[in-house]
């Protein structure tokens, strides 16, 4: 977005020999004139010109729908994306003219895979819902798959997959379908299918031909995910964590997945780098997140090795870590109120979406705003309306979501709190039966033996880096007894 400010200060100050003035007071002539001005990259005086045409126009005019095309043109070539999706799907919806809609279609699904898009009102207000016709077979796939997702969403399995059907097996939304149709036999308990399913598919993304056109990198992320987890779910830890390591060596920014990645590493009998993963979480990127599950997984951890009193400290932290949203819980403060529960829910991936959005609409609106003398006033004022409009409209949305993962969070600290009540409980009674390895508990390595002939090792230096968050582990003395000698 700044790149896109950056070009259109640009064309303001190359383009500013060709005025308002220029625009002919002749309606056909302005039509003409903003063809000839998105041709030379005037995109800003193109827009206004064809403004001009449009106000003097009605619905029933042959040119309404060109010339809206005309203008969402120029909207995406100035990083207008929201003005530009607003304008293609005022096309599609008015179905007055039937050669511009595929046009139409395919804006939209441009803005979408970008990634940033009003979701509510482009894909389940309108794709998702209405019936459109006569499109090639890319567009009448990315069609379909909303839809399909729709169906599954209203529990009408059969519509759905007579949906998924239809899409061409080569398309991006054939993959996308059979991720979703995996994940549904999850659902359904149908796990040894599902992990096939999941398989195949991986193995389909991975073709060097799938992988050079394939544009949805998260949809190789969530297959692997899914794969790994379907792993723990079939007790095969050692294969989730190479499930996951191959995320984590193309998605590093995941702070959720070091949490999972730390669990496995427990179960497996690796309590330090159990310790090293959860150690990683206290890089400053990820400072807003609240993990309370973290604290208990460290006691947890600690415990196994018979340090009581770092478990312990490591159990108490919760409340320490999280004092301000425990505060606000005890004093009766209602959740949403709290500016602690606020900041962690706002890090959910659902309310982060939503931010994007919100951030995208304030750098267009600048983008608008320096190009206001270059657009007809009333042009102006009516696009600035919009975005405002817009805005408000995202964050009541936004404010909504964030109120329902507000409570999430707080019912995550309670239930986080009361385990480490049980914690402080287990580890007095432990204490009593003195330095005796868990029963449940398998062999854990010799000090000496965490590293492998040709490995080095740092200590920490107080500084994280991204790229060496995986490999942290915490060099703790295990202090249980060996009763079998």
């Amino acid at each position: 977005m700044i790149k896109a400010l950056f070009f259109t200060l640009c064309f303001v100050l190359l383009l500013s020999c060709t005025s308002l003035k220029n625009i002919p007071t002749d309606q056909q002539q302005a039509f003409l004139f903003g063809i000839e001005q998105n041709q030379k990259g005037n995109y800003p005086l193109s827009i206004s010109a064809t403004w001009h045409y449009l106000r003097e126009s009605n619905e029933q005019d042959p040119k309404y729908d060109r010339t809206l095309r005309l203008m969402a043109r120029n909207a995406q070539a100035l990083g207008l994306n929201y003005l530009s999706s607003q304008w293609y799907l005022e096309i599609a919806k008015g179905r007055r003219d039937p050669t511009l809609i595929p046009e139409a279609i395919e804006g939209i699904e441009k803005i979408v895979l970008s990634g940033v898009y009003d979701e509510d009102t482009l894909i389940n207000h309108f794709i998702a819902l209405d019936e459109i016709s006569a499109l090639p077979t890319e567009l009448s796939a990315f069609v379909n798959y909303h839809q399909a997702i729709q169906h599954l969403k209203q529990g009408l399995d059969q519509w759905a997959l007579q949906k998924f059907s239809t899409i061409h097996p080569t398309s991006l939304y054939a993959y996308k379908g059979n991720y979703v149709l995996a994940i549904d036999l999850v659902r359904r308990g149908q796990l040894d299918e599902a992990e096939k399913k999941l398989e195949h598919l991986k193995k389909e993304l991975s073709h060097p031909l799938v992988e050079s056109k394939m544009i949805d990198q998260e949809l190789k992320k969530n297959v692997l995910l899914s794969l790994a987890r379907l792993s723990i779910e079939k007790k095969n830890d050692a294969k989730a964590l190479l499930y996951f390591e191959e995320i984590r060596q193309s998605f590093k920014d995941q702070p959720e997945l070091l949490l999972e990645i730390a669990w496995v590493h427990f179960r497996q009998s690796n309590p330090r780098k159990t310790l090293g993963y959860l150690f990683a979480l206290e890089a400053p990127i990820y400072r807003d997140l609240i993990t309370p599950e973290k604290f208990i997984l460290e006691a947890l951890a600690l415990q196994s090795l018979c340090q009581f009193g770092p478990a312990r400290q490591a159990a108490i932290a919760l409340g320490q870590k999280y004092k301000q949203a425990f505060d606000d819980l005890s004093l009766g403060v209602p959740p949403e109120q709290s500016l602690a529960l606020r900041a962690a829910a706002a890090q959910r991936s659902s309310i982060r979406a939503m931010s994007r959005l919100l951030d995208s609409l304030d750098t267009e609106l600048k983008i608008l705003k320096s190009l206001q003398k270059d657009l007809d006033e009333g042009l102006f004022i009516q696009l600035n309306q919009l975005y405002e409009q817009a805005k408000l409209s995202i964050r009541t949305r936004r404010e909504g979501k964030l109120r329902e993962e507000i409570e999430s969070v707080a019912q995550e600290l309670l239930l986080a709190q009361e385990s480490v009540a049980l914690i402080l409980h287990e580890l007095g009674v432990a204490l009593l039966r003195g330095r005796k390895a868990p029963a449940n508990r398998g062999a854990i390595a010799d000090l000496s033996q965490e590293f492998q002939p040709g490995q080095a090792a740092f200590l920490f230096d107080t500084e994280f880096w991204t790229d060496e968050l995986d490999d942290l582990i915490v060099l703790v003395e295990d202090r249980c007894i060996d009763e079998s000698y």
